[in-house]
């Protein structure tokens, strides 16, 4: 019988997660707050007059900055305000919406964004959808065994956080994720 066995939402792309115990669902959208605001650098490309989702390679990401990994995240949805930590540069509690308070975010991760890449310049938000690397609203489900599949082909043990999938499931075989693709699957209620 396949379970879940974890779920996962990431309230700025790339830049912490947080395990939750629910959320609801609703067709065509992304988990409530998942990937709501996306980190931009020098070269991207979002129109603040007119935002809408681009492609990941317009924000600050966690395979071109891997130190990013180390984020997690506590996301306060009554009040909007969201706290990171990092053991390498402590906690912040902060706004991502406000401006003031996203110039104390920029201060805070800089640190641990190499000075020969992309660094970080603003928060961003496209109204309706998360910045997901899909250009559509999407929702990640993954497998233990296929993550331990991959362990086993490169012989070493990996972090389950490092794919940072939404809804993790126990007890499917490995790679069985691919056959649901098109299909209808019912998780919960």
């Amino acid at each position: 019988m396949i379970t879940v066995d974890g779920l996962w939402r990431y309230p700025i792309k790339s830049h912490g997660r947080e395990s939750v115990s629910n959320f609801s669902l609703s067709a065509g959208q992304t988990i409530p707050w998942d990937r709501h605001w996306a980190v931009t650098h020098e070269a991207t490309k979002f129109d603040p007059t007119n935002p809408k989702w681009e492609k990941c390679r317009n924000f600050m990401i966690g395979n071109l900055t891997p130190s990013l990994a180390g984020i997690w995240a506590t996301f306060d949805e009554p009040t909007g305000q969201l706290c990171l930590r990092h053991t390498d540069i402590g906690e912040i509690t902060f706004h991502p919406d406000q401006p003031s308070d996203v110039q104390r975010f920029l201060t805070w991760v800089t640190p641990i964004c190499p000075a020969d890449k992309r660094r970080p310049t603003g928060i961003v938000k496209a109204p309706g959808r998360g910045m997901t690397d899909t250009d559509f609203p999407s929702v990640t489900i993954m497998t233990h065994a296929s993550h331990k599949a991959v362990e086993a082909q490169i012989g070493r043990p990996l972090e389950l956080e490092r794919w940072r999938g939404n809804i993790w499931l126990d007890g499917a075989h490995a790679w069985q994720e691919n056959d649901w693709i098109g299909r209808e699957i019912q998780i919960g209620t």
